[in-house]
């Protein structure tokens, strides 16, 4: 089921590795550029039906750092369309659906950051605390190295996905600690009740 989790996603980080330009890359493997561009402290933008404020981190001239949310029930939506436009078999459809239900049962987020150092790219200065409604974490993970993407300009960028292993409400918080900057990024998710995956964040492949 691992495996098979890694080849539905793989797509999505593959493609960062071949020489487009982020926007692009953005726009073909997770369907909304938003992610790429200039986030104002206490602004929220809004996909899959769901509400991302941030809260607390402001992003500068030399460096950004955004994250995204899909809901479990929006990423069942996209397995079902995904299926019924390239006539998937039932069986590779289901266990599509279960890989992401074992392993992401919270959701899927997706981290954008770029910085003007290659060293301060290294996503190894990363890690990422989900926090429930009530404050508690439920959730924590570092992120492990992957080589930073040259762009131009002498930016530096890394985009992942991080599967949330256990659910986590309509309501939550992540926040994003940089050790490198020494800074530390929140944001305040809310999905409303009719999440149904509209906006295509994630590519299901």
């Amino acid at each position: 089921m691992k495996n098979l989790m890694t080849l539905i996603t793989v797509t999505i980080i593959s493609s960062f590795i071949f020489g487009q330009s982020p926007l692009k890359l953005v726009k073909e493997s997770v369907g909304n550029p938003d992610i790429l561009k200039n986030w104002e402290l206490d602004e929220t933008k809004f996909v899959n039906n769901a509400s991302i404020q941030r809260i607390a981190g402001e992003n500068d001239f030399d460096h950004r750092t955004n994250l995204f949310y899909t809901s479990n029930k929006a990423i069942m939506k996209l397995v079902e369309d995904k299926a019924a436009k390239e006539m998937l078999s039932e069986e590779l459809k289901q266990a599509m659906k279960d890989c992401y239900l074992k392993d992401a049962p919270g959701g899927q987020l997706s981290l954008f950051f770029d910085r003007n150092d290659q060293r301060l790219a290294d996503p190894r200065f990363f890690a990422i605390s989900v926090k429930n409604e009530e404050g508690n974490v439920v959730f924590q993970q570092a992120l492990a190295f992957e080589r930073p993407y040259y762009y131009k300009w002498g930016i530096w960028y890394y985009f992942t996905t991080i599967n949330i292993p256990v659910n986590v409400g309509d309501r939550f918080s992540v926040e994003v600690m940089d050790a490198g900057l020494k800074i530390n990024f929140t944001f305040l998710v809310t999905i409303s009740e009719d999440a149904d995956g509209n906006q295509q964040l994630l590519s299901v492949n």
